[in-house]
C-alpha cells in the first residue's frame, strides 16, 4: 500500500485524532458519490480547511409523537407551523448532504430538528447516507417508539440521545405530553439488548430534562440506564421557543401569546424565566453559534431561522436551502429582526444556559 492510501485509509477510519482528522476527512471522501466533485483539490477546497464548521439538523419528518409543552411543536399555532408535511425520501437527503458538502466544512448531520425521526419507516436508509459522506450522525428521540433498534444500530450513528423527564409516569407524562415513561423503558431494555448483539460504536445516551418538580426520579432513571450499559446526561429543561421567552420577560414585544399551559410549564423550570432574560440582556451578544454556524432544515428543506426559534412559515423560514447559496441562507439569518433581537437580549442559545446555570441553586 502506498503511503497516499495509508494516509486515506487513516482518515477514513478515523485513526487520526481531532481536529485534524476531522478537517481531512471529507477529503478522502473525495468522489465516493457518482457526479460528486465537491472534493477535488482546488484552491476553494484548501481554503476550507480554515473555515469554521457547520452543523445541519434536519428534519426527517413533520411530525411529533408527543406534545411537550416547553417545544413549539406543541405550544405554537399549529397553522403557522411550516406547512411542510410527510417524510423526507433518501434522494432529497442525498442532495441536501451533497450541496452542505459541496459549500461548508460539515461538523455533523442532527437528523432531527424538532420533530420525532424514529417516526421515519426509512431511518436506518438516512443514516447510512450520511455516514457514507464520511460524516458525523446523530439522532435525538422521545423513544415512544422503536420500529427495528438491531436495524438502527447496523446504520451506525455516532450518538442516539434519549430525552425523558422522569422515571414515574405522574412526572413524565406532565413535561413528556402523550408519551409513556413505561413504553420507553421497555425500548431502552430493546435497545440495550440490540447494542450487545452489535459490533456498532453507537453512543447511547439517556438525557434527563430536570425540572424543580421531576428531582427525586432523576436517581432512578440514572440507575436504570446505566444497569442497561447505557450512558446518562443530564440537564436543566429549557422553554421553547425564544418568541415566547421573549414575550413572557418582555410583554411588550408581543412576539407569542403566553397561554395558561405556558405559565404553568414556566413554573416547573428550575429559574425564574424573566430573570435569565433580564440577566442575559445586562451583556448583549456579539456572536451566536446558531446564527453563524448552524443551519436547521425542514423535511422539504427549506431552512428556518435557528432552532431556538418556531419553525413558524410565515415568520421565520428563510429560503429553500437546495435553491440558496449557504452564504445567502446566513446572510439572512443575520439579518433577520428576531435576530437582532435575540442579539440585543443577550439571548442566543449558549448564553441562556450558562445564566440558567448560574440561577439554579445545586441541590
Amino acid at each position: 500500500m502506498t503511503l497516499f492510501r495509508r494516509f486515506v485509509t487513516a482518515v477514513r477510519t478515523n485513526a487520526l485524532p481531532g481536529a485534524i482528522g476531522f478537517r481531512l476527512r471529507q477529503f478522502a471522501y473525495a468522489n465516493s458519490h457518482s457526479g460528486d466533485y465537491y472534493l477535488k483539490l482546488s484552491p476553494r477546497v484548501l481554503r476550507r480547511l480554515l473555515e469554521q464548521p457547520v452543523s445541519f439538523s434536519i428534519d426527517v419528518v413533520s411530525v411529533c409523537n408527543l406534545e411537550c409543552p416547553t417545544c413549539p411543536v406543541a405550544n405554537w399555532p399549529k397553522e403557522s407551523w411550516t406547512g411542510a408535511t410527510g417524510i423526507m425520501d433518501a434522494a432529497l437527503l442525498h442532495q441536501l448532504v451533497r450541496k452542505a458538502v459541496s459549500e461548508s466544512l460539515v461538523s455533523n448531520i442532527d437528523l432531527f430538528a424538532y420533530t420525532e425521526p424514529l417516526l421515519h419507516p426509512r431511518l436506518p436508509e438516512l443514516i447510512a447516507i450520511v455516514k457514507s459522506y464520511g460524516l458525523r450522525c446523530t439522532v435525538s428521540t422521545n423513544l415512544n417508539v422503536m420500529r427495528d433498534a438491531d436495524a438502527l444500530l447496523a446504520a451506525n450513528p455516532d450518538e442516539i440521545s434519549i430525552s425523558v423527564s422522569g422515571f414515574h409516569q405522574d412526572a413524565y407524562g406532565v413535561t413528556h405530553a402523550g408519551g409513556d415513561i413505561e413504553v420507553v423503558k421497555k425500548h431502552m431494555r430493546t435497545l440495550a439488548d440490540a447494542r450487545q448483539r452489535s459490533i456498532s460504536k453507537t453512543k447511547v445516551v439517556v438525557f434527563f430534562h430536570k425540572y424543580r418538580t421531576n428531582l427525586d426520579d432523576l436517581p432512578l432513571m440514572k440507575d436504570f440506564a446505566l444497569s442497561l450499559g447505557l450512558e446518562f446526561d443530564e440537564c436543566w429543561a429549557t422553554f421553547f421557543p425564544l418568541e415566547k421567552v421573549l414575550t413572557y420577560a418582555k410583554p411588550e414585544l408581543a412576539l407569542a401569546e403566553i397561554t395558561e399551559a405556558d405559565q404553568k410549564i414556566i413554573d416547573r423550570l428550575g429559574a425564574p424565566l424573566e430573570k435569565i432574560v433580564e440577566l442575559a440582556s445586562r451583556t448583549p451578544a456579539s456572536s451566536c453559534t446558531l446564527q453563524d454556524s448552524a443551519v436547521v432544515l425542514d423535511v422539504k428543506g427549506n431552512v428556518y431561522l435557528c432552532c431556538d426559534a418556531a419553525m413558524d412559515v410565515t415568520r421565520n423560514q428563510i429560503a429553500s436551502y437546495l435553491d440558496s447559496t449557504l452564504e445567502t441562507v446566513q446572510a439572512r439569518k443575520k439579518n433577520h429582526s428576531l435576530c437582532t433581537t435575540c442579539m440585543a437580549s443577550g439571548l442566543p442559545v449558549h448564553g441562556r444556559k450558562q445564566e440558567s446555570e448560574t440561577l439554579i441553586p445545586v441541590p
